[in-house]
């Protein structure tokens, strides 16, 4: 099933850039009906623990709460990646030097005050901690601990109705995620950053999309989920991995500003006074995660990011080193007199 969804995103991302922007408009309407469905009708029909319920604390399969609660952080931490999508297309996007950043604010905005939404409201409708984390369904295998609430929330078919319709969106967040992957490697491989350059930035004539990206992206995660074996821990690498490119960028910033150089002044979107403090922040904050996201149980993302590391190391002083080339337009702005802010 994985293998055919990926496979399904690969051939809709090769054949249309249309049909791709007209799913992703269609994911926010389903994301955001699917979230307010969910919480109204737990809310409503479904029994309440009382709002003392979201204090409570305990023990999580022989680990101090603390350190379960740390482990945790995995989920929420998945949730919030893919807002990095708005820099990869911003070159499909009208004045994205402004336009890519808000989408990015935005996009962790909203997620932030549905997401907290559907959480309070599914974790109020949990009746047996207990009972949740035991759920099985007819053949014995484990029910998500979301599924068995709404099931006993709500009913078993109405449970698993509104199951199905969270399984689309996720659906749809993995078609974004070739998306935006794919446009990654391509821009990368258009300035010979890439193993296989001439051939990774190749675009369709027919259709316009990078086809060869599109389909490394889709071969990357089948190896990906062919090496680790399980779902959960591709889920913990890719998001290690995320927060390490996220904040790779923020690093760098942090060093220009440090250096005095004019990257701040030509930026159209900017925190101002603001921007130094919050790129301390999030390196910090990080680097923290990215150690709470590789503790046990999860050795195996760490031991597969070291080799990850390895090899894209290799990559960079071997092949990427001496072949690759400053974009134009960073040049152009070298040249020409710096913007005030």
């Amino acid at each position: 099933m994985f293998a055919f969804t990926l496979v399904a995103h690969g051939l809709i991302n090769h054949f249309g850039v249309r049909l791709v922007a007209l799913l992703n408009n269609t994911s926010v309407v389903i994301h955001l009906i699917g979230v307010f469905a969910i919480a109204g009708l737990l809310f409503w029909l479904a029994p309440h623990q009382p709002v003392s319920f979201l204090a409570s604390g305990g023990v999580s399969s022989g680990f101090p709460y603390a350190w379960a609660f740390l482990l945790g952080l995995l989920q929420a931490h998945w949730t919030y990646t893919g807002f990095d999508g708005s820099a990869h297309m911003a070159e499909e996007t009208h004045d994205p030097r402004r336009v890519a950043p808000w989408g990015m604010v935005i996009a962790v905005g909203v997620s932030g005050v549905i997401g907290y939404i559907l959480l309070l409201a599914i974790t109020l409708a949990i009746r047996s901690v207990p009972a949740v984390l035991a759920a099985h369904d007819a053949q014995g295998n484990p029910v998500p601990a979301a599924i068995a609430i709404l099931e006993t929330g709500l009913g078993y078919r109405f449970g698993n109705a509104l199951a199905a319709f969270a399984s689309m969106a996720m659906w749809f967040c993995g078609l974004s995620c070739v998306t935006s992957a794919s446009r990654a490697i391509y821009s990368l491989a258009r300035d010979y950053g890439t193993p296989f350059a001439r051939i990774m930035q190749q675009v369709s004539p027919k259709h316009g999309t990078p086809v060869t990206a599109i389909w490394a992206t889709v071969i990357a995660s089948l190896a990906a989920m062919a090496w680790t074996g399980a779902v959960p821990i591709v889920t913990s690498f890719s998001t290690v991995a995320l927060y390490l490119a996220y904040v790779i960028p923020v690093a760098l910033g942090l060093r220009a500003r440090w250096r005095r150089s004019d990257w701040p002044a030509l930026a159209k979107w900017t925190l101002g006074r603001w921007g130094a403090a919050l790129n301390g922040i999030a390196l910090v904050y990080t680097i923290f995660i990215c150690f709470v996201l590789m503790m046990p149980p999860n050795q195996l993302a760490a031991k597969t990011l070291a080799g990850v590391l390895a090899v894209l190391t290799l990559i960079y002083l071997f092949e990427v080193r001496r072949k690759y080339v400053t974009p134009g337009w960073v040049l152009a702005q070298r040249t020409a007199p710096a913007a005030r802010p």
